[in-house]
Formats: C-alpha cells, sequence, structure tokens
C-alpha cells in the first residue's frame, strides 16, 4: 500500500503523463497501481524504443539492453522484478516509486540545453560557458557539463578542487543531485563538472548526472562541442542550440543536424544561432532558409578573445563586450532568465 501524499504535484496542461518502458505486464501493472494517485495515464512501450513525451519516465532495468536509447531524457527511473543495481524493485519499493515520482513531477522549472556547433573554431564552449554564466547572473541556478573537454581550462579551473568525470565510475551511481552540487567546483555561481587528462563522462554517467543535477538546479547546460559525431546527448535537452555561421560548409552541416532531429521521437526544440566572421556576410533570410529555423541570435566577431584567455579572461569577464550582450540576449530569448 503506497502512502497518501498531502498536497501533491500539479502538472500543466492537465492530465499526468507517465510512460514505462516494458513488456512485462506484472511490472506494467505494479506501476499502474503506483502513479494511479495522480491520476495519471500510462503509456506503454516496448523495449529497446525512444521515449514518448510524458511528464515521468519509468524504465525496466532488467529488460534494459546496452545500446537501447536514453529513455526520458536521462532522468528516467529504473524499476525491476527482482535485484538490480540502482532499480528500484517492486513490489517492496512501492513507497519509494512513488516519491520518485513525486520528486520528478514537482521539478517543473528545469531545463537542459545543449549547445551544439556546425563544426570547431565556432567558440562553442564559449558560448556554453556565457549562457550558464548569464543564466546564473539572472538568478537561475545553474550547472554546466563538459562533454567536449578543455572547459576546465577555458575557465581556469584545472587547479580547482572537485570531482571530474572520471572520478564518477558507472557502478558508482545513481547519483544524489544535492551531493554532486555541493562538492563540483563552482565558476560565477555555476556549478561546473569537467573532463580532465583521464577522460570524459561515460554514457551512462552523463545520462544520470544530467538527471540528478536537473533535480536540485533550474538550468543545465551541457556544451556538446562540435560536430560531426551523433546526437545521442540531444536526447537529454530540452532546448538544442546550433551554433552556426555563414560559412557554406557550417550551414551544410546543421541543415544535416536539423534533418536528424526532425527524425527523433525524443528531440529537443531546436536554436538557430549564428556567429559572424569577419568579412564574411550571408544575409540572415538565407541561413534560415537554408538550415530550415529562424535565427535566434546572432554572435558578433570578437577580436582579442584569444588572447583574453590566454591571460585568464574567461567568458563573460568583459560584462559590456558585444559577445556578451548578445548571449544575455539569448538568454532572455530562450526564457531562462
Amino acid at each position: 500500500m503506497v502512502r497518501r501524499r498531502v498536497g501533491g504535484p500539479v502538472v500543466a496542461g492537465g492530465e499526468t503523463l507517465v510512460a514505462i518502458r516494458s513488456a512485462d505486464e506484472v511490472l506494467i501493472d505494479l506501476v499502474r497501481d503506483v502513479v494511479a494517485w495522480w491520476g495519471a495515464q500510462v503509456l506503454v512501450r516496448p523495449p529497446g524504443t525512444p521515449p514518448p513525451p510524458a511528464h515521468v519516465h519509468v524504465d525496466s532495468a532488467s529488460e534494459r539492453l546496452p545500446g537501447d536509447p536514453s529513455w526520458g531524457r536521462g532522468t528516467s527511473i529504473a524499476v525491476s522484478r527482482e535485484p538490480v543495481a540502482g532499480a528500484i524493485m517492486l513490489p517492496a519499493g512501492a513507497e519509494d516509486l512513488a516519491d520518485a515520482v513525486a520528486l520528478a513531477l514537482s521539478v517543473g522549472t528545469a531545463r537542459t540545453v545543449g549547445v551544439l556547433g556546425a563544426c570547431g573554431g565556432l567558440g562553442t564552449s564559449v558560448t556554453a560557458a556565457l549562457l550558464a554564466r548569464c543564466a546564473a547572473d539572472a538568478g537561475r541556478s545553474t550547472a554546466l557539463l563538459d562533454l567536449a573537454g578543455g572547459i576546465d581550462l577555458l575557465l581556469s579551473l584545472e587547479d580547482e578542487p572537485g570531482p571530474r568525470w572520471a572520478d564518477l565510475p558507472a557502478a558508482g551511481g545513481p547519483y544524489v543531485g544535492e551531493q554532486l552540487v555541493a562538492a563540483l567546483p563552482t565558476w560565477q555561481r555555476v556549478r561546473v563538472l569537467t573532463s580532465d587528462a583521464r577522460g570524459g563522462a561515460d554514457p551512462r554517467v552523463r545520462d544520470q548526472v544530467a538527471g540528478a543535477l536537473a533535480g536540485v538546479v533550474r538550468l543545465v547546460v551541457l556544451d556538446l562541442g562540435a560536430a560531426p559525431g551523433d546526437l545521442a546527448s540531444a536526447a537529454l535537452c530540452d532546448d538544442l542550440v546550433l551554433l552556426t555561421s555563414p560559412e557554406v560548409r557550417a550551414v551544410a552541416a546543421v541543415r544535416a543536424q536539423v534533418g536528424q532531429l526532425h527524425g527523433r521521437v525524443d528531440g529537443p526544440r531546436p536554436h538557430l544561432v549564428v556567429r559572424s566572421v569577419r568579412g564574411l556576410d550571408l544575409p540572415r533570410g538565407e541561413v534560415e532558409e537554408a538550415c530550415g529555423l529562424p535565427v535566434r541570435a546572432v554572435l558578433p566577431h570578437t577580436r582579442g578573445m584569444a588572447v583574453d584567455l590566454a591571460r585568464g579572461v574567461t567568458p563573460g569577464d568583459r560584462r559590456r563586450a558585444g559577445l556578451t550582450r548578445a548571449v544575455r540576449g539569448l538568454v532572455r530569448e530562450l526564457g531562462l532568465a
């Protein structure tokens, strides 16, 4: 019997949707019993499928295979009818599942935003860091996850104490958001998890950490680096900033990215941002037509940035710089301020 809760989460838009990925009818019925308190509609999907839009995603840990797509933007609740590490065992853990569902429904303001460059040299990491800093300046609790490598040097954090990706093994999960936030290095009120010489994020750890942090901060920014590459990490995002330039190769790369996103059930909302290139001008309308997206912001070319970074001037330190002002406007445009 699940204990009754006073109050309960309010979900905008009416009916609460809980998606479960399983072919185990007994497990599905156990989940239905738990979420019945919220009057939730349960969406059942077979193992191996991508997640449908839902307020909560529940995944059968015993039926999950290594190659399965992420389920529920990395914040899914793992359940099983047999002992599985990190999973809630049912029916004995019914109250734990109810608590996990309540927590997932209560986190209504968390956003996860990825920044992906069409190619190298566009300043993807600088843009991601600036986005996180400007959101934090606007009062939104923020975490920045380095999935491309190099942000520790960019933000002069290489000597700061705190865990890096290599300190978070897959066997160490599930991770607790509050503990992570307390332990991570801080840069300008932004909690930062970076790579180092030992390596970057294991995909399983990436999913767990992004989901855990989304439960305790209001914004998680992912530096996804530059294409080419798959869009697996995009499944963790609510919004995806696609950073391009007016150059033909960059526009073509973004067009391909947009095509991939349109084919994904769990795709994030894409936002096109153009980085100006000195001496090269392509009309905004032509960029929008070629990429199939409206331009949400234009980031100016910044002279002297490489010199600034070499001297330890981090993104946003020059608060009146055109790039900082442009990213501040993008933060407002995306509703992150």
